[in-house]
């Protein structure tokens, strides 16, 4: 086979590649607006009259529907979860850690206004809102295991700005600071409504400068001790 041969070869097979790279892309953005619009037992038929692709294609990139669900939850968790997990590895890296560095590195990576700007991301925060509230069957144990274990270390490295906190206060307010999260993206519009346009967690400046020092008062406020249970 000639030199020349070869590199035809070779240009064909990145064609490929790029062709079905593009392809599963457009799949997954297909089935993230279709799930977030539709809800997680959407038609596949629908997904892959959007994406523009017939079931062979959506079968040979994903295998099942859980399949495909599992891949749209994966693309953006990761880069979510690594933006956070670094600023709190530099929060707990300071002689002494910061309560406001911990609430920072939980938010910030989370209302980054390149995402909460982008459809995509929006519709990738309806599904895991959907997900949260329907404990979908589907979902496989890897994608929980990826929220569970970012959770775990936020939740040890409160423990050590209060060690003497008792560990149901200690879950619950974290779990008050993931409501303010889910609620402010799933359901801005219910602030905005009751607030007549006043609050708008659309505004990620003001969401910031308010939620924040929120937080932080609420992790400050009084608590059971551990020596109290």
């Amino acid at each position: 086979m000639s030199e020349q041969q070869d590199n035809a070869k070779g240009t064909v097979r990145r064609r490929q590649r790029k062709r079905g790279i593009e392809t599963r892309d457009s799949i997954l953005d297909a089935a993230e607006a279709t799930f977030a619009n539709e809800g997680l037992n959407a038609s596949m038929r629908r997904i892959m009259a959007v994406a523009g692709v017939n079931v062979a294609s959506i079968h040979y990139h994903f295998g099942t529907r859980e399949d495909l669900l599992n891949a749209v939850l994966e693309r953006r968790a990761e880069s979510i979860t690594q933006a956070r997990l670094v600023m709190l590895d530099e929060a707990l890296a300071k002689p002494e850690i910061q309560l406001e560095d911990l609430v920072m590195a939980l938010y910030l990576p989370y209302f980054d206004p390149s995402r909460t700007s982008d459809p995509g991301w929006m519709n990738y925060v309806k599904v895991r809102n959907k997900l949260i509230g329907e404990q979908h069957s589907g979902v496989s144990d890897q994608v929980r295991r990826h929220f569970n274990t970012q959770h775990s270390r936020f939740v040890d490295a409160f423990r050590q700005v209060f060690p003497d906190m008792a560990e149901k206060d200690v879950l619950w307010r974290y779990h008050c600071m993931l409501s303010i999260s889910t609620q402010s993206s799933a359901m801005p519009y219910r602030i905005i409504q009751i607030s007549k346009g006043l609050c708008n967690p659309r505004d990620f400046d003001e969401l910031i400068n308010y939620v924040i020092p929120l937080v932080v008062h609420m992790w400050r406020a009084p608590y059971q001790p551990v020596s109290a249970e």
